[in-house]
């Protein structure tokens, strides 16, 4: 990966070949505004821990699902993605070499308060988005 596609990509700043940290972290503000069309409102995490596969996700001990910053997406046997942002990008946002047929997208959703970007999925043009994972607790 070249230098300009990290920080395309990646929001990931490199200065005479180093990795500049406040430029990063002031990249990556940027990148989290744009996503949202303002500031954020939750402070934005640099912590990968969550549950995985889901990095900037948290399960909740109910099933529900919140951001890594704090915000509560939705309750137990909900779809994550109902309190997220999701907004539709140019494939090329996720890499030079991205394409797709006419009748796909590529759908980013994000979370509302911090501006994360919790996944990112192709799908058909009006299908609505597929659920990532639905959780019912049995309380038993």
């Amino acid at each position: 990966m070249s230098v300009q596609g990290a920080e395309r990509y990646y929001g990931v700043v490199v200065t005479e070949g180093t990795v500049d940290e406040v430029g990063t972290a002031r990249r990556r503000d940027d990148i989290r505004r744009a996503r949202l069309g303002e500031a954020p409102s939750e402070p934005h995490f640099e912590d990968v821990g969550g549950f995985p596969p889901l990095g900037a996700l948290r399960l909740g001990e109910d099933g529900s699902f919140s951001c890594r910053c704090g915000r509560d997406l939705c309750g137990p046997g909900e779809s994550w993605k109902r309190g997220a942002l999701t907004r539709v990008v140019a494939p090329d946002e996720h890499g030079p070499t991205v394409r797709l047929r006419e009748e796909l997208e590529v759908r980013e959703h994000v979370c509302p308060a911090c501006g994360s970007l919790l996944e990112s999925e192709v799908a058909r043009v009006g299908d609505p988005s597929l659920p990532t994972m639905i959780l019912r607790i049995d309380a038993r």
